[in-house]
């Protein structure tokens, strides 16, 4: 039994199933292993990205840690000059 396959300068080629077979077999193997590339590049891809966004994350932790603590002093150092203030003020008001 024999086949007939086209090929690359557009005539017929007569092959025979076993052939054909082991064609196909080997293109299948071709194909496996560049889709096996693809993968493993895309998960490289992926887990680089991961530890990116991770490493981004830990810098948002640490600026919002800065950021919470600047506000709590800014916060202290607000109520410590209106206590200060009112202070000096009930002082002003003793002497005059």
């Amino acid at each position: 039994m024999f086949l007939f396959t086209e090929v690359n300068d557009g005539g017929d080629e007569k092959c025979s199933v076993q052939q054909f077979t082991r064609l196909v077999r080997n293109e299948g193997t071709m194909l496996a292993k560049n889709l096996e590339k693809v993968v493993s590049v895309f998960k490289d891809f992926v887990q680089r990205n991961i530890v990116t966004f991770q490493k981004q994350i830990k810098t948002i932790e640490r600026l919002t840690k800065k950021i919470f603590w600047l506000t709590f002093a800014v916060t202290i150092a607000v109520l410590l000059s209106a206590v200060s203030a009112g202070l000096g003020f009930e002082i002003y008001k003793m002497f005059y």
